[in-house]
């Protein structure tokens, strides 16, 4: 288990013991980056500046995974609004559904950010600040489960949608390159959890995403990413590849897969996850 819930829960903690016995436990990627320009295609930016629409933009996906005979489906939805041309204050809405024996429903934590656009003729960034409002909540072992799963679909990236008693403040930067036909990229996020309720200690989660894609006509990118995820939890991170495929440019729909290596350190078993997605900007 990678510790999402507090480690003083009594009831988690039975979850957890549970799931590490049988396996440890994956946004755009970072759903955001995906949305904005981590796999757009028109060099102009996809988000902030030129290229874009007027007001916002809106993008969700649904992610699958099946572990421990049970299904989990995870949906993430996510809006921003340009407050100028460069700033834009966004949501993410995360949630996670139990399909099987037994079934639960579960909200991730919502979270609330602020980001500067920065672009080039060869190139863009995003930095941003996001805190997570603590609404996730795992009241018996099916509700930590779906959470643990929802995070391990994503190869555990952007894991401050996740955790149990915790305010998640996370600094995300994305910065994107184009040579030729290829696109090169990465995503880096810092995330510090600070404890409350029965969470006694802090956690600070390191994310790093290399990606590399080629584009495929007018509108098309076909590619891959790989996720290093470091973390003061016990699993202490993840590593995984994320191979992906994406249409359309204001708006676009998107397709990956994702497999986990690192999950248990006493298993080779690769968890596999799937994801689909679409969103526009307006």
């Amino acid at each position: 288990m990678n510790g999402l819930a507090p480690p003083s829960s009594h009831l988690v903690e039975r979850a957890l013991v549970g799931l590490v016995a049988a396996a440890m436990l994956t946004w755009s990627t970072d759903v955001r980056a995906q949305a904005s320009a981590a796999t757009g295609t028109g060099w102009g930016p996809v988000v902030g500046g030129q290229g874009i629409g007027p007001v916002g933009r809106a993008w969700g996906e649904v992610g699958f995974m099946h572990r421990d005979g049970a299904s989990v489906l995870s949906p993430l939805v996510g809006g921003a609004v340009f407050m100028t041309e460069s700033i834009e204050l966004d949501a993410v809405f995360p949630a996670a559904f139990l399909i099987g024996d037994e079934n639960a429903a579960v909200i991730g934590n919502i979270n609330l950010g602020v980001a500067h656009f920065a672009s080039t003729d060869r190139g863009r960034q995003r930095v941003g600040l996001a805190v997570g409002l603590p609404t996730a909540r795992a009241d018996n072992f099916e509700e930590g489960f779906t959470l643990d799963t929802a995070a391990l679909m994503r190869v555990e990236q952007e894991l401050w949608f996740w955790p149990v008693d915790a305010i998640p403040i996370t600094v995300p930067l994305h910065t994107e390159l184009k040579w030729r036909f290829m696109i090169l990229m990465s995503d880096i996020a810092v995330s510090a959890w600070v404890p409350i309720g029965d969470r006694a200690d802090p956690e600070v989660i390191f994310q790093i995403t290399p990606t590399y894609g080629f584009e495929l006509g007018a509108t098309g990118i076909i590619g891959w990413r790989i996720p290093i995820i470091l973390a003061t939890l016990p699993t202490g991170g993840q590593i995984g590849l994320e191979p992906f495929l994406r249409f359309g440019h204001r708006v676009f729909f998107i397709a990956r897969g994702t497999l986990t290596f690192d999950h248990d350190p006493n298993s080779d078993e690769i968890l596999y996850g799937a994801h689909t997605g679409m969103g526009a900007t307006f």
